[in-house]
């Protein structure tokens, strides 16, 4: 296990196509921010698969924008 200390804002790389930022720090809580390809499965602590689709979705920021002919 790779253990180390970052700072917000700082990020640590994952071969060539996965990034984790730390976004903030509070409260004795870290929020971090993961950018990965769609096909990377990530895994909370619970071990329960997090699909990034789905929680987009879910937070309804993959509707379908509509144009002005549709308002």
């Amino acid at each position: 296990m790779l253990v180390i200390s970052q700072k917000l804002g700082d990020e640590i790389k994952l071969g060539s196509d996965i990034t984790i930022r730390v976004l903030d720090i509070k409260a004795g809580k870290v929020r971090l921010g993961i950018e990965a390809p769609r096909e990377v499965s990530i895994q909370r602590q619970s071990n329960q698969p997090f699909n990034l689709q789905n929680s987009s979705d879910q937070k309804g920021l993959n509707k379908p924008k509509l144009d002005s002919s549709e308002k």
